[in-house]
């Protein structure tokens, strides 16, 4: 706009359709799965006007809108669950269609005095969001073993059915503000101190006020040399509530236990209760006297997720272009989201009898609740060659463990809602090492002069190497508890602890060789070759999981931790690009 007053205008369209896209693979068959149609569509902004030579005012906005559908393949259903075998029938697990409006303005204001670099800025963010939701329409069955589907006898509250409405919608405003000072207290020491505050409005829920985040950050170069540096951290991170948890409990009653607000039920049936369907039949409709209605609920007095983070590295400088460094980082998870029954019964429902609850006018209620943790201890070491006119390379290594009580799958529910310390142990993502090496070689890119010359110039060959260690997964017995929650297997009374299953190595092999070509003074042409997994190393992606019911550990299922999706094999791809 000026010399000083900067105006830039983007906008983006993201389209896509596709068929059995979603859900699909593994032990689910294709009609497990759901397609896709998304429209997402966003118009941003940016200005940056210069105030003073030493002041400067950033605003950027942005208005986004997204359309996502996602009918089921199987529009008929019902949807059936074997445990270790197979998956298929309607998708009932996830939304069919979510209509989402975004508006984000954010303005920051930086002001540069003396050794000190200040900054202050607010952001506002607001989303209006509609979601489609029929769950279990159609109804769903849950079998321990292939022997109990061929008899029918699906598990204790293994039918599910919905009826009443599908669609709700929540409106979402967040804002959050801060302030940070870069202090250059020394020519060796720089501290970041910073300050964030964040607020999010949610329907039925109290706002929650005290998410204030204190940052800490130093630098220190503490030898005449300069060529040693240390650096550490800390602070809290608050998270946002995802908006999907909230629109299940205000599609469920309102956000209440208020059976005269039932929007969407939802009810569980054992095979001995009366008026179970007989597989594969469903419910003609909902049957008050026979079937109680599931609720899904919020806490309305939920608190923000955060984390305390907290960090130190040392970085020595080994020669002109080589740095080696050695760093330990700590991040703790609370206020968790976990779904946790609240109206847990306390037998099995059989007949009339609807599992002996303490409130027994209804069946479950879900609640979403701030309760789990998680911890995070990670040593890492890395050695860095930057670019030199031979090439460049880092070699990286990370040794760290990871434990919580809630799992990666969305709004996981503990095994016992009322010790939640059973739960407590390896994270899915819990991997002791983790090894990258990449790098790369090259000959002269100059221009070539001699035969020899035009026959070595502008090779470059590049590669790299993860080596991963195994990854846990959770043993499930295929059984459902009283609880309503996927069972494990039990040893002297007790569930064995979650993720108790060790997975296997990834290890990677990736390499691409290029040569560049001058063919005009203002024209480039590159060849390349790439490969992938070049070692054809057999990477897992999921197994079955399913123990049985044999005692464990000694007699599984014949079909447990057998492989049943894995990533990439060996793959080529050439190509040639021209630069003019």
């Amino acid at each position: 706009m000026s010399g000083r007053d900067q105006l830039s205008i983007r906008y983006s369209l993201y389209d896509v359709s596709s068929q059995n896209s979603r859900g699909a693979g593994g032990l689910s068959a294709p009609s497990a799965s759901s397609s896709l149609d998304n429209l997402d569509q966003t118009v941003a902004l940016s200005n940056a006007l210069t105030l003073s030579p030493r002041t400067v005012l950033e605003t950027r906005a942005q208005f986004a809108h997204s359309d996502l559908q996602a009918p089921p393949t199987d529009v008929l259903g019902p949807a059936v669950s074997i445990a270790g075998v197979a998956s298929f029938g309607r998708l009932s697990s996830s939304p069919t269609g979510r209509v989402n409006t975004m508006v984000q303005v954010v303005n920051n204001l930086s002001h540069q005095a003396g050794a000190h670099a200040f900054r202050v800025g607010a952001d506002f963010l607001y989303n209006d969001d509609r979601i489609t939701f029929p769950r279990a329409i159609r109804g769903t069955y849950a079998f321990s073993s292939l022997a109990t589907f061929l008899r029918g006898a699906y598990n204790n509250a293994g039918f599910t059915q919905t009826f009443g409405e599908t669609e709700v919608s929540q409106t979402n405003p967040n804002i959050g503000l801060y302030a940070q000072d870069e202090w250059k207290v020394t020519p060796d020491v720089t501290l970041n101190l910073g300050v964030r505050y964040e607020l999010q409005f949610l329907e039925t829920i109290d706002t929650d006020a005290d998410n204030i985040a204190p940052r800490l950050g130093v630098t220190w170069s503490p030898l005449d040399s300069r060529r040693t540096l240390v650096r550490g951290s800390a602070g809290l991170f608050h998270d946002r509530v995802p908006l999907r948890a909230l629109a299940s409990a205000l599609l469920s009653a309102g956000n209440t236990t208020e059976l005269k607000n039932l929007r969407q039920i939802s009810v569980s049936l054992s095979p001995t209760q009366a008026g179970a369907p007989r597989f594969p039949s469903i419910l003609g409709g909902f049957v008050p006297s026979v079937t109680l209605p599931n609720l899904t609920t919020m806490d309305p007095n939920l608190q923000n997720a955060y984390s305390r983070q907290a960090g130190m590295e040392i970085e020595q400088q080994l020669g002109d272009r080589t740095t080696v460094s050695v760093g330990y980082q700590y991040v703790g998870g609370r206020n968790l989201l976990m779904s946790v029954n609240q109206n847990v019964p306390s037998c099995v429902p059989s007949g009339t009898n609807n599992g002996c609850r303490p409130i027994p006018i209804y069946a479950n209620n879900s609640q979403y609740s701030s309760v789990g943790e998680s911890n995070y201890h990670g040593l890492h070491v890395s050695l860095i060659q930057r670019p030199t006119r031979w090439g460049h390379y880092r070699i990286s290594y990370a040794l760290s463990t990871s434990m919580n009580n809630v799992g990666e799958f969305f709004f996981s529910s503990p095994i016992d809602p009322f010790d939640l310390s059973k739960d407590w142990g390896r994270s899915d993502d819990d991997q002791r090492h983790r090894l990258v090496v990449h790098g790369a070689v090259h000959s002269s890119m100059g221009p070539a002069t001699t035969a020899w010359e035009r026959i070595s110039h502008g090779f470059q060959l590049s590669g790299m190497v993860q080596a991963y260690s195994k990854l846990p997964f959770n043993i499930t017995s295929g059984v459902t508890t009283v609880q309503g929650t996927a069972g494990r297997p039990i040893v002297d009374g007790e569930f064995i602890e979650r993720n108790a299953g060790i997975g296997s190595n990834f290890l990677s092999l990736n390499a691409r060789l290029s040569r560049t070509f001058r063919v005009a003074r203002r024209l480039e042409l590159e060849a390349l070759a790439e490969g992938f997994n070049l070692t054809n190393h057999l990477n897992p992606l999921t197994r079955n999981t399913n123990f049985g019911s044999g005692a464990y550990p000694t007699t599984p299922s014949p079909t447990f931790g057998l492989i049943t999706t894995v990533n990439e094999p060996r793959s080529f791809q050439f190509g040639v690009r021209a630069s003019f």
